[in-house]
C-alpha cells in the first residue's frame, strides 16, 4: 500500500532503513509494504504520517495509482 517511490520524490537520498529505523520497524518491513506485500497497521500508518507530514489516505492513493 506504501509507494516509497513516491516519498523520495519529496525526500531525495532517504533510505528504506532510515524509514524503518524512524518509524520503529524493520527495512523488510518497509520493503513488504512498498511492494504491496503487507500492509501497514493503523499504528504504523499513524507514525508514517508523522514522520513524513503527509497523510496516511495520501501515502495509500498513491499506491493504488501505481497499481
Amino acid at each position: 500500500m506504501f509507494i516509497f517511490s513516491h516519498i523520495t520524490g519529496i525526500y531525495p537520498g532517504i533510505s528504506p532503513t532510515e524509514v524503518g529505523k524512524a518509524v520503529s520497524v524493520s527495512r523488510q518491513m518497509i520493503s513488504y509494504i512498498v511492494n504491496c506485500r503487507s500492509n501497514p497497521s493503523g499504528k504504523l500508518q499513524r507514525r508514517l504520517e508523522q514522520f513524513f507530514g503527509i497523510p496516511a489516505s495520501e501515502l495509500l492513493t498513491e499506491s493504488e495509482r501505481q497499481q
